[in-house]
């Protein structure tokens, strides 16, 4: 509706879709998904000079989880060969650890594998999400040449879910999950607009609060155990920042930004080793405790640990537009990651303090030029290098997944993007991607509680999520019908070399081959938008690959896991504006 100075829009969607990976003990279909979100505006204009928008949103999840499916396990780890002789494994010992290579359900080998879209885990599966926000948007233009900015917004975060990372019907390691989350954020900008001088200055505050609780069942030797875990981490930040750009000629303008960073992160948590998977949580200690003493704790901290990390970093650029066609730039720009405390364990830490990471930074150049060189083609393209200090990267301590600083690496690269339209209704678009990463030094992590961590990088890893080449091509058209209806098929073609999808490179859960996608889309639309039919067609080539998975092989748990990417599927969608 407008009402004069006032506005309103409401939209709203859902999304289901089965899974594409089925569990063996129940049916369950792993990879569905099954939501729907709502999002309301309203603008008020109460003077040409100031403006007020107020937004809302909610999303709403119940789902059955990531298609994880088993990848290999090492049958001479701890928790598959306990697990497997208290099933009764024929042959199966503990100690030593070891499991024999036998179909038998019993026992935790690579038999257990059922391909990449059957899954053999019996832990339950399921996965729900809650989240919704407010925002409050203030507007006001004191001067032709200056305004004033005011950003309010808050949120909220719920997820709980559950599952069997073993992926056997053993229990070698269960998680299940329930998170809580409120954030609160505030943005002050003044902005400048001249004739050549164009700026903004800022100030930005943001403080989030989450209570998380995990419960991880585990297959050690002797009687089943949990680890029980409450958590609580609380991250206060405040930012000073300003970028301004002036024209020091038509063809010529510099950039140059600076931006100060402080951010408080806090822990406090309550971590359990309970005996027995059906006896009960104790009541948190009052005090600091230890492992031998009458309560089963792992680390608990009625106090929060805080830690302060703070960085300025800058940024700058030049461009230069060498006439109607052709523009060129350079840039350099630092980046800030704030550190933090790893919240999971299943061993007392040394000293009952909390593992911590430091922060990581990066600093990136960038050559670049875009350029429309004959009618209806435009090209760009860019070199690019960033370096980065103290990476925060993924080691596993034990079974435990936990972020340490893994060192120095740098990933630079080579981009190119070309979209030709020859005539209206066709449009042919292509892209093609470089990159070559490399750790330039390694910080070993030490060993904490006389454990090592697993499976680290070294000075020939790769970092994770880094094919040396991807491209794409893609052409639509659009038929004209009668009426003013259109139809507009399109077919896309990509390519990606292989990658690791962990800092230790397990070559187990890796993507060991290049991956070539054929996918296609046919839209109907009316001649005014306001409604539009889409089918969608996906791996239309039906190409099994990996595009995720995490490995645990070299510690007690032993298990490793992986995602495959669905198979050929085809897919309608519907919109509709009022």
């Amino acid at each position: 509706p407008d009402a004069g100075t006032l506005s309103a829009r409401i939209s709203g969607g859902f999304r289901k879709r089965d899974g594409y990976v089925k569990r063996q003990f129940d049916g369950v279909d792993l990879g569905n998904e099954n939501g729907y979100n709502l999002q309301g505006a309203t603008r008020w204009e109460p003077t040409d000079t100031f403006t007020v928008t107020a937004r809302a949103d909610y999303a709403h999840k119940k789902e059955n989880g990531s298609p994880f499916v088993f990848a290999s396990i090492n049958e001479r780890a701890v928790f598959p060969a306990a697990a497997s002789v208290a099933a009764g494994c024929p042959g199966a010992t503990f100690p030593p650890p070891f499991v024999p290579a036998t179909a038998d359900a019993r026992c935790a080998n690579d038999a257990q594998a059922l391909g990449p879209f059957t899954n053999g885990g019996t832990y339950p599966a399921k996965s729900g999400l809650e989240n919704y926000g407010v925002s409050l948007v203030a507007d006001w233009k004191a001067k032709d040449w200056l305004s004033f900015k005011s950003i309010t917004s808050s949120r909220t975060l719920d997820w709980s879910g559950s599952r069997d990372a073993d992926n056997t019907p053993l229990t070698i390691l269960h998680t299940k999950y329930a998170s809580k989350s409120k954030q609160f954020s505030q943005e002050l900008q003044a902005q400048v607009e001249t004739d050549r001088l164009h700026g903004v200055a800022g100030l930005y505050y943001f403080d989030e609060k989450t209570n998380d609780r995990v419960k991880v069942e585990l297959g050690v030797p002797g009687p089943d155990s949990y680890d029980a875990q409450r958590v609580r981490l609380t991250t206060k930040a405040f930012a000073a920042f300003s970028e301004w750009t002036y024209d020091v000629a038509e063809a010529f303008s510099v950039t140059g930004g600076l931006r100060y960073t402080e951010e408080t992160k806090g822990f406090q948590g309550t971590l359990f080793n309970i005996v027995g998977l059906n006896t009960p949580e104790p009541a948190a200690p009052t005090n600091l405790c230890t492992t031998g003493g009458p309560t089963p704790c792992l680390f608990v901290s009625p106090d929060p640990f805080e830690k302060r990390f703070h960085s300025m970093t800058g940024s700058a650029s030049a461009q230069y537009r060498w006439n109607a066609k052709v523009m060129t730039y350079v840039s350099w720009s630092q980046g800030f990651k704030s550190g933090g405390f790893n919240q999971r364990y299943n061993a007392a830490p040394p000293g009952n303090l909390p593992i911590s990471f430091n922060e990581e930074t990066a600093t990136t150049m960038e050559l670049g030029i875009k350029s429309n060189p004959a009618p209806r083609l435009r090209i760009n393209a860019a070199l690019f290098s960033t370096k980065y200090d103290d990476i925060q990267l993924t080691y596993r301590l034990g079974v435990v997944p936990l972020l340490f600083n893994a060192g120095k690496a740098t990933i630079q690269g080579a981009e190119i993007e070309a979209t030709w339209t020859p005539t209206a209704d066709l449009i042919i678009d292509a892209s093609a991607g470089w990159l070559d990463d490399k750790f330039d030094s390694i910080n070993a992590p030490p060993p904490l509680g006389g454990v090592m961590p697993s499976a680290t990088s070294t000075l020939s890893s790769t970092l994770p999520f880094t094919p040396d080449l991807q491209w794409h091509l893609g052409a639509a058209y659009t038929f004209r019908l009668d009426g003013g209806f259109h139809l507009t098929p399109r077919v896309d073609v990509s390519y990606t070399d292989p990658q690791f999808f962990d800092a230790g490179n397990s070559p187990e859960i890796a993507q060991l081959k290049s991956v070539t996608l054929l996918n296609a889309s046919i839209v109907f639309e009316d001649p005014e938008a306001r409604w539009k039919f889409a089918i969608n067609g996906v791996n239309l080539t039906d190409e099994l690959y990996a595009v995720a998975g995490t490995s645990s092989t070299s510690t007690a748990s032993g298990y490793a896991e992986m995602v495959y990417a669905r198979p050929r599927s085809v897919s309608a969608s519907f919109t509709l504006n009022f």
